[in-house]
C-alpha cells in the first residue's frame, strides 16, 4: 500500500483513512479491520463463517465498502488506484467554475489522447456536472456558480490498453469558504494535495478597478469582479494549512501552486499580464540577452509578479514566495471572452497550461514537462 500511494480518500467527506469499511458478501456484516492483523494474515473469518480477503491480493476490492466517517459506499477505484488530488481556488465570482470544465475539457480532447489515456469520468454524477457546464458553455454562457462550500470531487479516470493508471479529483468549492477560515477546515483534501491552482480575479485588486474605471461603470455585470481581497484568500489558506493541517508557521509548503490571473480578456490586460505581454518581453529579453537561453515560464512569472507589485499587491508576492516551495504564474481567459449573452460558445484560452504544469510536478513519468 506504501509503495502504490493506497489510501482511502472519500469523496464526499474528505476524510482520509487506510482502508475503507469492508461488507461481508454473505451478511452484510461490516468490517473495519480487513487488512493483515491478529485476526489473520490473508483472510478474515466473519461471524457468520464466510471467509474474507485481507489483502488487496486476494481480491479484496470485491467486496463492497464504504466510509468510515461518512458511510457512503465507495468504488474500490477510490482506495486501490493512484490518485490526484486538485482543488481550484479563489474567492467569489473569480471565475474557479468556469476555469475547471474549460480545462477539464480541452486536457480530455487535446492532451490526454497524445499522452496515451483515455479519459472518461468515473461516475454518472461527475460526468452529468460536466456535460451541463459544457452545454452552457456551447451556448455562450458561464457555468452556474459553485454553491458547495465543501465539494464533492468531479472524478476523472485515465486509463491506458483498458488498464486504470489515474483517477483524477479535481475540487471546486464555492468562493464563499474563503471567506471563513473555520469553513477551509472541513476541506479534508489539503491533507493529501497533489498540488493547487489559485484563480485570481485582477478586478478584486482595488489599484484594478481604479485604473479601469471609466470601464467598469458599463461592463460590472459582466464581468463580475470578485469582492474578496486576493492576499485574503491566500492568508485564509495559509492559516487552514496550520491550524489543521500541519504546516508549521514559517514552514513552505511543498505541493506546488498555480497562481492563475483569469479575465485577461477583458480591456487591455492581455498586453499587461498575458501572452501577449509574455512574448513582447522574450523579444525585448532576447535582443539584449543574445547567449542566454530564456525560458517563457521565467518571464512570465516575472513579468506577472511585478505586475502584481505594481497594482499594490507586494505583500501577496512576498507571501506566495516565502510559503510555497514550488509556484509559477499563468494568465488566463477561463470563458475567452465576457459572457455578453451573445449565443456564440464560449472558448477558454490559457487553461490547460496550469493544470499541466500541476500535473507535470505530481507525476513527471506520465506527464512530462512541457507536455
Amino acid at each position: 500500500m506504501l509503495i502504490r500511494s493506497f489510501f482511502m480518500a472519500c469523496p464526499y467527506c474528505h476524510k482520509r483513512n487506510i482502508i475503507p469499511e469492508y461488507i461481508c458478501d454473505k451478511c452484510g456484516a461490516v468490517h473495519a479491520q480487513l487488512m493483515p492483523n491478529s485476526y489473520g494474515v490473508t483472510t478474515h473469518r466473519c461471524v457468520c463463517g464466510q471467509k474474507l480477503p485481507a489483502t488487496f491480493f486476494l481480491n479484496r476490492g470485491r467486496l463492497a465498502a464504504r466510509c468510515p466517517a461518512c458511510h457512503a459506499a465507495l468504488a474500490r477505484e477510490h482506495v486501490e488506484s493512484k490518485r490526484l488530488f486538485l482543488p481550484v481556488m479563489g474567492g467569489p465570482s473569480a471565475g474557479k467554475t468556469a476555469f475547471l470544465y474549460s480545462a477539464v475539457k480541452q486536457f480530455i480532447i487535446l492532451k490526454a489522447p497524445n499522452l496515451g489515456f483515455e479519459a472518461a469520468f468515473f461516475d454518472p454524477r461527475s460526468k452529468s456536472a460536466f456535460q451541463g457546464a459544457i452545454s452552457l458553455l456551447k451556448a455562450g454562457r458561464a457555468p452556474l456558480k459553485t454553491n458547495n462550500l465543501i465539494p464533492t470531487a468531479l472524478n476523472l479516470t485515465l486509463s491506458k490498453r483498458g488498464r486504470l493508471k489515474f483517477l483524477l479529483y479535481f475540487y471546486d468549492p464555492a468562493g464563499e469558504a474563503y471567506q471563513m477560515a473555520d469553513m477551509l477546515a472541513g476541506h479534508g483534501f489539503h491533507e493529501y494535495l497533489s498540488g493547487m491552482i489559485l484563480i485570481v480575479d485582477p478586478f478584486a485588486i482595488e489599484a484594478v478597478r481604479v485604473r479601469y474605471q471609466s470601464e467598469l461603470l458599463s461592463h460590472w455585470k459582466l464581468l463580475n469582479p470578485c469582492e474578496l481581497p486576493i492576499e485574503e484568500t491566500i492568508d485564509r489558506l495559509l492559516l487552514t494549512l496550520t491550524d489543521n493541517f500541519g504546516l508549521s508557521k514559517t514552514g513552505k509548503v511543498k505541493q506546488p501552486l498555480a497562481v492563475v490571473l483569469n479575465k485577461v480578456d477583458a480591456f487591455d490586460l492581455e498586453t499587461l499580464v498575458g501572452e501577449t505581454a509574455v512574448d513582447r518581453a522574450l523579444a525585448s529579453m532576447a535582443s539584449r540577452n543574445a547567449r542566454r537561453t530564456l525560458k517563457r515560464h521565467e518571464v512570465r512569472n516575472q513579468l506577472v509578479s511585478a505586475q502584481l507589485a505594481a497594482w499594490g499587491e507586494k505583500a501577496f508576492v512576498r507571501r506566495i514566495e516565502a510559503r510555497f516551495g514550488h509556484y509559477r504564474y499563468f494568465s488566463c481567459s477561463a470563458l475567452g471572452r465576457m459572457a455578453d449573452g451573445r449565443p456564440k460558445p464560449l472558448q477558454g484560452r490559457g487553461v490547460l497550461e496550469p493544470l499541466m504544469w500541476i500535473l507535470g510536478r505530481s507525476e513527471a513519468g506520465s506527464f512530462p514537462p512541457g507536455c
